[in-house]
């Protein structure tokens, strides 16, 4: 089983596609699988700083920074920017999600700026057999918003794909 949030997602995507037989199952949580040039994720995405993401996730910062040997927290965001907007072959995944051929759980926030329902139900509709669920009441964080109700939503797909 692969399961990730968001940027994970991605790679999960590419694993199971281009490697399915390292992937049995697949489960992403706000990932998206290609980035049009008019998404509106673009702008936000491309505004991030390092300012904004030390006072929105101090806690997180502040762990990256005791445990790495030689920290630069403003290079990791414009790296992990760059990675976010990358349109390019290597970038998202796109149309190769159509290879996926595992057991595969989309999940998205009701309300998640970051990947639309309409961006998720697309995904859908390109890989057989996938399963999605749309989390009530949750943005891009559903599993930190309401880890219940996520946590039954996989305990579910899990039990129905036991290997």
């Amino acid at each position: 089983m692969f399961m990730r949030f968001p940027c994970g997602g991605i790679v999960g995507y590419r694993l199971a596609a281009q490697e399915p037989e390292r992937v049995s199952c697949l489960v992403t949580l706000g990932s998206q699988w290609r980035l049009e040039a008019d998404d509106p994720s673009i702008e936000l995405l491309s505004g991030l700083t390092a300012e904004f993401w030390v006072s929105r996730f101090a806690d997180d910062v502040a762990f990256y920074e005791t445990s790495n040997p030689k920290p630069d927290f403003p290079k990791l965001v414009d790296m992990v920017k760059a990675v976010w907007l990358d349109i390019t072959e290597t970038g998202y995944p796109d149309e190769l999600v159509e290879k996926i051929c595992c057991p595969t759980l989309v999940m998205r926030g009701d309300n998640d700026f970051l990947f639309s329902l309409d961006e998720a139900v697309a995904l859908k509709s390109k890989i057989a057999g996938c399963s999605f669920a749309n989390i009530p009441l949750t943005a891009h964080s559903s599993h930190q918003e309401s880890p219940e109700l996520v946590g039954e939503m996989l305990k579910q797909f899990m039990s129905q794909h036991k290997n």
